[in-house]
C-alpha cells in the first residue's frame, strides 16, 4: 500500500487515476467475498517502556509480540468454529524476522499447550508460511489494512480513507481477537509470561538447545527510558498485521463465543 500511495515500485507507472481503479477492483472483491479482518497494532513506546527488556535479545522487537498475537488470534477464531483443525498463515516476507521466527517458532508450537494453552496447540501451523505479497496476491488486501490502521492510529489524514468508508459499507466483522496492545495490555502480557517462564522445565530447554544450538539463557536488561511521550503518535504507535488465513475446515463458521481475548502467546 505505501507504494501506491507514494506511486513507486510496482505503481511508478500509474496515474493516480489508474492506481484509485485497481484499488477499486480490490476493494469490490473484498466486499463480494466479505471475510473476518483480524488486526494487531504495537504501541512502540508502552513497548519499550513495558515490555521490551522481559524479551530475549533475538525476539525484543514489537513485531514478534504482533507475529505471536496474530497467530493466537486466528487460533481462537478457528476453534470458535466449533471444528478446529491445523490452519495454514501466510506473513508477507520478511527477510530480517523470518530466520528469527524459524529459530523460536518450533519450540514455541510444541510447548505452547503446557506453557499457555491447550487449544492453541491443536491448530497452530506446522509453521507460519512467508510470500511475497508480488506473487501472493491475497497478501495484498491485508497489506491494505494494515497500512489502513496504521495511519488512523497514527492520526494521519489520508486520500485513501475512502477505502475504509467502503469496507464498513459491506460491514466487514472485526474480530473479537483483534488486540492493540498498549500499556494496560502489556502489564497483562508481562504475567503471563512470568507464569509460562515459572512452568518451562529443564527438558524443554534442554530440547531448545539442541534443536538450535544455543543456549536459553534468561537475561537482565534494564528498561529502556523514555523521557517524555512522544508528540506525534505517528512515531510512537506501529501497526504490524497483515496476513493471510485458509482454513482447511469446510465447516461453517459460527458466531464466536463473547469472551476476553486471549492474544497473548
Amino acid at each position: 500500500m505505501n507504494e501506491a500511495a507514494k506511486l513507486s515500485e510496482q505503481f511508478k507507472h500509474y496515474s493516480r487515476e489508474d492506481r484509485d481503479k485497481k484499488l477499486r477492483g480490490c476493494v469490490e472483491i473484498l466486499k463480494e467475498y466479505p471475510q473476518k479482518a483480524i488486526q494487531v497494532s504495537v504501541n512502540i513506546g508502552d513497548f519499550q517502556r513495558h515490555i521490551a527488556h522481559e524479551m530475549p535479545r533475538s525476539v525484543r522487537d514489537p513485531y514478534f509480540l504482533a507475529f505471536f498475537g496474530i497467530l493466537s488470534a486466528v487460533c481462537y477464531e478457528v476453534n470458535d468454529t466449533g471444528a478446529p483443525e491445523e490452519v495454514e498463515v501466510i506473513f508477507d516476507e520478511h527477510s530480517i524476522f523470518r530466520p528469527r521466527i524459524d529459530v523460536w517458532y518450533p519450540w514455541v508450537r510444541d510447548n505452547i499447550g503446557i506453557l499457555h494453552d491447550p487449544a492453541l496447540s491443536r491448530v497452530l501451523p506446522l509453521n507460519p508460511l512467508f510470500r511475497s505479497d508480488k506473487v501472493f496476491v491475497p497478501l495484498q488486501p491485508a497489506d491494505m489494512l494494515a497500512w489502513l490502521f496504521r495511519n488512523a492510529y497514527s492520526g494521519n489524514r489520508n486520500e485513501f480513507e475512502w477505502i475504509a468508508v467502503e469496507l464498513m459499507k459491506a460491514e466487514i466483522p472485526m474480530s473479537i481477537y483483534a488486540t492493540m496492545y498498549d500499556a494496560e495490555r502489556m502489564r497483562h502480557v508481562s504475567e503471563l509470561t512470568t507464569s509460562m517462564l515459572a512452568k518451562i522445565t529443564p527438558q524443554m530447554v534442554k530440547t531448545f538447545e539442541q534443536r538450535v544450538g544455543l543456549k536459553m539463557v534468561r537475561e537482565t536488561v534494564k528498561p529502556k527510558h523514555v523521557q517524555t511521550e512522544q508528540s506525534s503518535a505517528a512515531a510512537d504507535c506501529h501497526i504490524k498485521s497483515g496476513c493471510w488465513v485458509k482454513n482447511k475446515s469446510s465447516q461453517p463458521r459460527r458466531k464466536s463465543r463473547d469472551r476476553e481475548p486471549k492474544t497473548e502467546s
